[in-house]
């Protein structure tokens, strides 16, 4: 076999093996987990600042088309569904404070 074959065997062998020993999988499960539960109270603060500067209706349309534009209108739906029972919430919330 040619000498750039062997090569190459070997560094995949030793990628696959370092993927398997580093956990990997876990590592990016974790990872993802973690971007999906944290991205509903990024984007609530995110509408709460341009809440202030543009107005709330106008900040969760802006939000909503860029998402519909990027995941889908089905993914803008449920996201605008979510927002506005959030700012509905918290703004009982402040009420009651």
């Amino acid at each position: 076999m040619p000498r750039w074959v062997d090569e190459g065997w070997i560094i995949l062998k030793e990628s696959v093996s370092g993927y398997i020993n580093d956990n990997a999988l876990s590592h990016g499960a974790a990872m993802a987990f973690y971007a999906t539960t944290s991205l509903a109270p990024i984007l609530l603060i995110v509408v709460a600042i341009a809440g202030f500067v543009i107005g709330n209706d106008a900040a969760q349309l802006a939000l909503t088309a860029e998402i519909s534009g990027v995941m889908g209108p089905q993914s803008a739906d449920l996201l605008k569904a979510t927002l506005e029972t959030a700012s509905h919430g918290w703004s009982s919330a402040l009420a009651t404070l």
